[in-house]
């Protein structure tokens, strides 16, 4: 296979747009997981700077195991709870670690990393893994990192547990009725590209897209349908589409009336 380089933009923004955009092209509709991780750490490791390690943990039998990565040597085995990553998992939370000499129970696979995000990958709902990222810098992640790489899980998600996860705790029954995502509104999000999208598809002032978005599916003239990997909602003016895995808000449009696109 021959190399190329590949120059990403200095501003981090455009940057996690970038990686996203090629993220997508990577792996949709490739039916391998570990590839798939492999590559999108591949990825990171290519467009992110000062970085020295970054790949995948998943849950197996209770305890995260480690994954396709790029860097050093890794700890195999971490359990719930423990360090950045179990952590992370065992409380399903993003955690961005400014200097992870500080952080209580801190698991120091290098010496050299000081800094360090961690984000969950979900599958039903369910913690299924997370991606992690150490810097030998501290202070290397900020609020634009965390949503840039929030971004990229999310799309991890919509592509590799939809059909690839052997494990029962992880399969979404595709009957599911809608009290399911009913029942789950308190999980509702989105990032701030998803938010900007749907304001740009609907031409939305308001801030909380997210609250706007959960009105709409409340509202008892909404039709909720369960169809492969997303929820779809459909207002008498609008379709909202929900990850079923996360409860991510992917989009939300403008539906098409007959002869013509609103």
């Amino acid at each position: 296979m021959e190399n190329t380089a590949v120059n990403y933009s200095s501003d981090k923004k455009v940057m996690y747009q970038e990686v996203c955009t090629q993220l997508k092209g990577l792996i949709e509709g490739v039916p391998h997981l570990v590839s798939n991780l492999a590559n999108a750490s591949a990825l990171l490791n290519q467009a992110m700077k000062d970085i020295n390690w970054v790949g995948f943990y998943l849950i197996e039998e209770g305890k995260l195991v480690l994954g396709p990565f790029q860097g050093k040597p890794a700890c195999i085995e971490i359990n719930m709870g423990r360090g950045v990553c179990g952590t992370a998992a065992a409380k399903d939370e993003i955690l961005l670690v400014e200097d992870v000499h500080a952080f209580p129970g801190h698991i120091a696979c290098d010496s050299a990393s000081r800094s360090e995000i961690v984000i969950p990958l979900h599958a039903n709902g369910q913690v299924a893994g997370v991606l992690d990222i150490d810097s030998p810098y501290v202070g290397r992640f900020d609020e634009v990192d965390k949503e840039g790489l929030t971004e990229a899980a999310r799309i991890l998600e919509q592509e590799l547990w939809k059909d690839h996860c052997e494990n029962d705790e992880y399969r979404i029954n595709n009957n599911d009725g809608p009290e399911i995502l009913l029942a789950n509104l308190d999980k509702l999000h989105t990032t701030d590209l998803g938010a900007e999208r749907i304001r740009r598809n609907l031409g939305l002032e308001m801030e909380d897209v997210v609250d706007w978005c959960r009105l709409k599916i409340l509202d008892s003239n909404s039709s909720i349908v369960r169809s492969g990997k997303n929820w779809y909602i459909n207002t008498d003016a609008q379709e909202i589409t929900v990850n079923a895995y996360s409860y991510t808000i992917i989009t939300a449009h403008k539906k098409r009336r007959a002869g013509k696109a609103e």
